[in-house]
Parts: C-alpha cells; sequence; structure tokens
C-alpha cells in the first residue's frame, strides 16, 4: 500500500467508519483497477466521499454489491459522483417485489425440469432461477427478495 492508499483509507474511515469494506475495495478493486490503467498511486482519481459514497450506497440497499463495484469503476474512470453515476445510468436496485415475482413465475412456468430437480432434492437448481431474474434485470434486482420468492415459488 502506498503513502496515497494509505491517506485515503484513513481519510475514508474518518468519514465512514466500515475499515473492512473500505479495505476490500482499495486493495482489491482500486488495486486492480490502477494496475489495468498504468496509473500511479498520487493520480488516483478517487477521493474519499467518492470511495464511502459508493459504499453507503451499497449498504442502504440502493445498489448491490456488484453494481456498486460497477459504480467504483465508473467513478473511477470519469471522476463522476456514485449517486450521480447510479442515476445518469439508471443502475438503482429493483425492490418491486411484485416484478420480480412475476419474473420468478415466469421462468418457474417455462423450465420444468429445474423445477423437478429441486423438488427432486437437488436445493442447487434454485440458482439457475435466480440466475434468470438477475439477468432479466440486468443484476439490478435485490439479490435478497429474489432467493426468497425464487424459494417461496419452487415450494409450492
Amino acid at each position: 500500500m502506498s503513502k496515497y492508499t494509505a491517506r485515503l483509507f484513513e481519510a475514508c474511515v474518518a468519514e465512514y467508519n466500515e475499515p473492512k469494506a473500505i479495505s476490500n475495495y482499495i486493495m482489491v478493486d482500486l488495486a486492480r483497477l490502477m494496475n489495468e490503467s498504468g496509473m500511479e498511486p498520487c493520480d488516483i482519481p478517487i477521493d474519499a466521499r467518492g470511495l464511502t459514497g459508493v459504499l453507503k450506497l451499497v449498504a442502504d440497499g440502493t445498489v448491490n454489491s456488484s453494481v456498486g463495484k460497477q459504480v467504483f469503476e465508473e467513478m473511477f474512470k470519469t471522476g463522476k459522483d456514485p449517486a450521480a453515476i447510479v442515476e445518469e445510468k439508471g443502475l438503482k436496485q429493483m425492490d418491486d417485489t411484485g416484478e420480480i415475482l412475476a419474473l420468478v413465475q415466469k421462468f418457474v412456468a417455462e423450465n420444468p425440469k429445474p423445477v423437478a430437480d429441486y423438488k427432486g432434492g437437488n436445493p442447487k437448481a434454485m440458482t439457475f432461477f435466480v440466475g434468470q431474474v438477475m439477468k432479466a434485470t440486468k443484476g439490478k434486482a435485490n439479490p435478497k427478495t429474489v432467493n426468497e420468492l425464487v424459494k417461496a415459488e419452487l415450494e409450492k
């Protein structure tokens, strides 16, 4: 860790006391983006407010963790505010239970084999339906809600 990333970490923790999450973004995502772009630590286009902004959007459920990573990457490339990126790109997490349930029911009706597999004792068959819903919503559906609805639908 360079002195620049160490300062970023300290500033982030002072603003948002989630050191593990902050460290993960710096050590994994930021390091990868810097490596891919050939950027030096002193030129990082992300400040503490931006990084903690992404973490807060994930924590409050505005976006899920995988979308949070996309927002972080876009922020790295453009320097834009994370909330502005979410708004511009329509990345807000989908929590409409009715809309998600309709997708779950559609995929369950269209795919009898994975339903039979699940009912035959293979709980992993459920992941097929979760994946279909996440794909259909471009990753914006709340994963927890999707899992709950798929399980309930398969256990009918």
